[in-house]
């Protein structure tokens, strides 16, 4: 059987001839289609930069909802962290600080815990209905009990507010999933980028500000002294030391509510498909007129049979390595307040809410500047893989951070620049793995179910959010009153934590390069020969953006016989 070959100016047919061996519809020959385009998100230095001219552009009203909601998100998860330790002490559950950690954590913990059983859920009704609404829902929720966290008098109240802010919570998830089905293998560590930035910076200033606002009477006792504030406000401020910083989340809550409400579209995918000519808001009026119909079965056999689609090997290690990351994560976050407010003769730093908020806010500056001017470039030398792992590799140095206690001892300056440095390591590594891994997951999910694999990952990635705060609190606070010498004193939780880092660097070592790249929704379709034969068309392109100067996408067509 001899072979041709069509080539036109984008598109190349490898043809086979041969005798006919057909009935009038036979068919023995099938299309594959594989859409390609060159790495234009490899040329991007920077998420900020112009976008190279081979990457498709991001649409900005969707960027701007989604790195607010990512922001408002990160900021409501750890802005009670600066005071958290505070706020068991005004409750008298302890005398000593020493042993806040053990309620503590108890209150960090629970926003994790519901979101754990509902952080699936809502990633599976995303995909069934609308990602837009689920976000929506969740900004009201947390909004509404955000502030009523500020007003909690007790830890009963206290567990309750938190409690009921995760439950009625799945932005994160339903946010992601949304960001991976509008972009595509040349936009997407652009996206990526810019969400970790976002989630960075919320993650950061939340714990910085909320230093800065909580405990106003105490920290800045000279304000209230000033007729307007020396009444009921300093009496509603000793009461409730910590409103202005819950109330302050509330109000970022209720400002991506009504970004996302301007901005975003009940169906992502639409934003990048070839047919979409029309304006954003033309397609929301069209599938308004339009609905998708739902397909009929039984939800729960639906719910199992995505399940076991999204559950395989690569996606299990990436998840893994995920969960070992936050509950590295969480823990340091946690312990580095409560180290930090020892006094230095106890093995801390003997740092007051606004010193931990100076602290926070460095760790904020220097996330963005290497978000912005690192994360790409290392992206385009090791790859996505490459990058998270090189993030693994520098949580190894937050062994050092009990050892700051012993440069203190030499002055102030030291400690600082001690602290410094620590800080920008705690940004470079947070950058590194945290946007790498969400990459991966997304590149680890079939084509069609990124809302089950984020939810997925979220609900798993909340077992260490869940069970973190409860174990490193209560197990720092044992290490400092133990009397113990090493490895059994103030060391053990960060041997701990380095100890699951290797194990995170051990498992990338078995993943596979191709997730560095997206799961393309690749279709095949039967051709009848006598077509083929006279007008060879491709019948039928996978789902992929055209580009900024193209009109159609770039395709290679290949041909295998008697299917």
């Amino acid at each position: 059987m001899g072979e041709h070959t069509i080539e036109s100016d984008n598109t190349k047919i490898q043809q086979h001839d041969g005798p006919q061996k057909s009935d009038d519809l036979r068919i023995d020959t099938t299309l594959i289609i594989n859409t390609q385009f060159e790495r234009g998100d490899e040329m991007a230095m920077s998420p900020l930069s112009p976008p190279s001219p081979m990457a498709t552009a991001l649409p900005k009203g969707q960027m701007i909802a989604l790195t607010i909601i990512f922001f408002c998100e990160a900021y409501n998860f750890t802005y009670i962290f600066s005071f958290i330790g505070f706020m068991v002490v005004d409750f008298g559950l302890v005398e000593n600080k020493k042993d806040s950690g053990y309620y503590a954590g108890l209150i960090a913990s629970t926003f994790a815990t519901c979101q754990f059983f509902s952080g699936f859920v809502y990633g599976y009704i995303s995909d069934l209905y609308s990602k837009k609404r689920v976000m929506l829902i969740g900004s009201v929720g947390t909004s509404v009990f955000s502030l009523a966290f500020g007003f909690s008098m007790n830890f009963p109240m206290a567990i309750v507010f938190r409690s009921m802010c995760g439950a009625l919570n799945g932005n994160v998830s339903t946010a992601k999933s949304y960001l991976a089905e509008m972009t595509d293998s040349t936009n997407q560590s652009r996206a990526f980028s810019l969400q970790q930035l976002s989630w960075n910076l919320g993650a950061i200033l939340g714990p910085a500000i909320s230093g800065f606002l909580s405990r106003p009477t105490k920290q800045y006792p000279g304000l209230f002294e000033i007729p307007f504030f020396s009444g009921s406000i300093k009496t509603f401020m000793d009461t409730f030391p910590y409103f202005i910083p819950a109330a302050t989340s509330s109000v970022l809550m209720i400002v991506g509510l009504f970004v996302g409400q301007k901005y975003l579209v009940s169906d992502p995918s639409q934003i990048t498909k070839p047919h979409t000519a029309q304006s954003l808001v033309d397609y929301e009026q069209e599938t308004k007129s339009n609905p998708v119909p739902k397909v009929a079965g039984n939800p729960f056999k639906k719910l199992a049979t995505s399940f076991v689609t999204v559950v395989n090997k690569d996606f299990v290690m990436v998840v893994l390595c995920y969960m070992a990351t936050i509950c590295i994560t969480v823990s340091l976050d946690e312990v580095f307040p409560l180290f930090s407010m020892l006094p230095i003769e106890e093995g801390g730093l003997g740092f007051n809410t606004l010193d931990i908020g100076i602290v926070q806010a460095l760790c904020g500056v220097s996330s963005v500047l290497i978000q912005l001017f690192l994360y790409q470039r290392c992206v385009n030398r090791f790859g996505k893989l490459g990058t998270a792992r090189l993030g693994m590799s520098l949580q190894l140095f937050m062994m050092l951070l009990p050892e700051i206690n012993f440069v203190a001892k030499y002055g102030k300056v030291a400690m600082w620049a001690s602290v410094c440095l620590f800080s920008i390591n705690r940004s470079a590594w947070g950058s590194f793995s945290f946007t790498s891994l969400f990459i991966l997951i997304a590149n680890s999910a079939p084509p069609g179910k990124s809302g089950m694999a984020n939810g997925l990952s979220h609900s798993f990635a909340n077992i260490p959010r869940m069970l973190t705060p409860v174990i490193a609190g209560p197990l720092f606070a044992w290490t400092v009153g133990n009397q113990l010498v090493f490895p059994l004193d103030v060391h053990l939780a960060f041997i701990i934590m380095s100890t699951l880092t290797t194990t995170c660097i051990i498992i990338t070592l078995f993943m596979p390069r191709t997730l560095n790249e997206q799961k393309k929704e690749v279709l095949i379709v039967p051709v009848i020969e006598e077509e083929m034969q006279s007008d060879p068309v491709v019948m039928m392109k996978e789902k992929s953006p055209i580009k900024e100067g193209h009109t159609e996408p770039i395709v290679n067509v290949q041909e295998t016989s008697d299917v």
